[in-house]
């Protein structure tokens, strides 16, 4: 997401990209979990908009080192979200769909968190602390994402799901897990859009960040193996139940991203075109 919203908003704006230490400069580094240093990164670059997308993302870390992850995920976002206020810069943050318990599915910009495992309980404290940080700040509950990690970074899901089908491996799908899926660069668009225009949609400060459509893990996969050419034999149909996990994970989690798509006037596309725009490196 890091490194898709950079190239996404360079076209419009003079963009600071802070990693973490060691990856860079000192002057742009910073440790998610450093709150104390928070108010001193944003006053050495001065931004009028601070996008906070660092976080330890992974439900199972989460859940066995509650504390540590909490360090990152709330208190971090937390102060990150006060030097913004105390600067005049507007703040944007990525919680997730792990929010919900996804009992349901489709939930609306407004249907409150109920979460089931310990990220989903960071996230949802880390939007609260977000939001009576007092500031211009506005949160974006974000669904699954794919999209390859740029050359040098870790591989992510889909990088470890095509070398798996590349080289004859089968790969577990989950026929009852649902989410909202979106490519990256959709996500990316849809978040330069909202940084181009003052406030927010009819005043909500918490927005989803999803896909048009739910799809569950199942059906991602026979689009990934249609775009990319690989045989969908591969794919192992399964329940959710069948493969259980340290961190619980709700069955279905989609969201509605309508509100976003109108006020930002664009719609991400739908699964199977974009593994297909993927699959022409576009």
């Amino acid at each position: 997401m890091g490194a898709a919203l950079r190239r996404r908003l360079a076209r419009g704006h003079a963009v600071t990209s802070v990693v973490r230490p060691g990856k860079a400069a000192p002057e742009l580094c910073w440790d998610a979990g450093d709150a104390a240093g928070a108010a001193a990164l944003v006053g050495r670059h001065k931004p009028e908009l601070v996008v906070h997308c660092a976080a330890q993302a992974k439900p199972d870390p989460c859940e066995a080192d509650p504390a540590g992850t909490r360090a990152v995920n709330v208190a971090g976002a937390a102060a990150l979200a006060e030097a913004a206020a105390a600067a005049g810069a507007r703040f944007f943050f990525f919680s997730s769909d792990q929010v919900h318990d996804g009992r349901t599915g489709l939930y609306e910009d407004d249907s409150p968190a109920s979460p089931l495992s310990e990220y989903g309980r960071q996230k949802r404290d880390a939007e609260d602390a977000v939001l009576a940080a007092g500031g211009d700040a506005l949160v974006f509950r974000l669904a699954l994402c794919f999209g390859f990690s740029p050359p040098g970074a870790p591989p992510n899901w889909i990088d470890d799901m095509r070398a798996a089908l590349a080289a004859g491996r089968p790969v577990r799908v989950f026929t009852d897990q649902k989410r909202s899926a979106l490519a990256v660069t959709d996500a990316a668009e849809l978040v330069a859009r909202a940084a181009a225009k003052p406030g927010t949609p009819e005043g909500r400060r918490l927005l989803n960040l999803a896909g048009p459509a739910p799809v569950s893990r199942a059906e991602f996969g026979e689009a990934f193996c249609a775009a990319f050419g690989f045989d969908p034999a591969l794919l192992a149909r399964a329940k959710a139940a069948e493969s259980p996990m340290a961190a619980p994970r709700p069955l279905d989690c989609s969201l509605q991203g309508a509100r976003l798509h109108a006020w930002a006037g664009f719609t991400p596309a739908p699964v199977r075109e974009a593994l297909a725009r993927l699959a022409r490196g576009a």
